[in-house]
C-alpha cells in the first residue's frame, strides 16, 4: 500500500499489525520494531511528522537491544 501511495489505508493496517505483534511477540522483538518503522513511514507520508518521529525513535531504541 505504501508503494501505491495509499498511506491512509497503510496506516490503518499497520496499526493493526503493530498491535498484534506487540501482543504476540512483545515490544522488543525485531518484527515489532520493523512494523513500527513501516507505520512511521505511512504517518510521515501523510504529514503526521511528530507521531512518525516518536515511532521511529521507539523503533530505533529497541533495535540495538535486539541486535
Amino acid at each position: 500500500l505504501l508503494s501505491q501511495g495509499k498511506y491512509s489505508q497503510a496506516e490503518v493496517l499497520s496499526w493493526k499489525a503493530l498491535e498484534g505483534l506487540e501482543r504476540k511477540l512483545g515490544t522488543e522483538h525485531l518484527a515489532t520494531s520493523t512494523s513500527m518503522s513501516s507505520l512511521a513511514i505511512a504517518l510521515y507520508s501523510q504529514g503526521k511528522y511528530e507521531e512518525a518521529h516518536k515511532l521511529n525513535l521507539q523503533a530505533a531504541e529497541t533495535r540495538p537491544e535486539i541486535l
